[in-house]
This record gives structure tokens, C-alpha cells and sequence, in this order.
């Protein structure tokens, strides 16, 4: 299982947090999705093999968002760096 952080533009309530998590959630692969409407930001924990970044940023674009442009490898590894440095703790 791996996390991602996406920056998300557009939502402008709580009524879109709760549009833009449904949307993540209902992907087969996506264990858990946490949207926080203060950091425009949603928190993804997904199954790699079963759904992909792009398959995120597609289902948000879908319910009326934008996901702002960010390299794939660059969010997945400062979320693996980030779980590293957790586990030393």
C-alpha cells in the first residue's frame, strides 16, 4: 500500500470535500481518501496495483476539480521518506 498527497483547486466547502473524497473512495484500489478543504490537499492511502495516480487525478477531475500538476514519482517518494522517518522515530 503506498500514500500520496494531491493538491486539489476548486473546492470552495465542505460539500466539495465531501464530493471530492465519495469520488476517490469509489475507485477499486483506494483504501482510504481524506480530503482537507483548509490545505486544499487530499490524502489517499491506494493499493499500487490496482489504481494509479493518474486514475485519481482523472476521478476528482471528473467531479468538477482540478488536481494541480505534481510529478508522480516526486509525491510518492516524499510520502515513502516520510513513513521512513516516522518509523525512526
Amino acid at each position: 500500500m503506498e500514500k500520496v498527497v494531491l493538491p486539489i483547486q476548486g473546492m470552495t466547502c465542505a460539500s466539495c470535500v465531501n464530493k471530492v473524497e465519495k469520488a476517490l473512495s469509489s475507485l477499486k484500489g483506494v483504501v482510504h481518501a481524506n480530503v482537507n478543504f483548509a490545505t486544499e490537499r487530499a490524502s489517499v492511502e491506494y493499493i499500487p496495483e490496482e489504481v494509479s495516480i493518474r486514475d485519481l487525478k482523472k476521478v476528482v477531475e471528473e467531479a468538477g476539480y482540478q488536481v494541480l500538476e505534481v510529478k508522480e514519482e516526486d509525491i510518492v517518494e516524499k510520502e515513502r521518506l516520510a513513513g521512513k522517518r516516522n518509523s525512526l522515530s
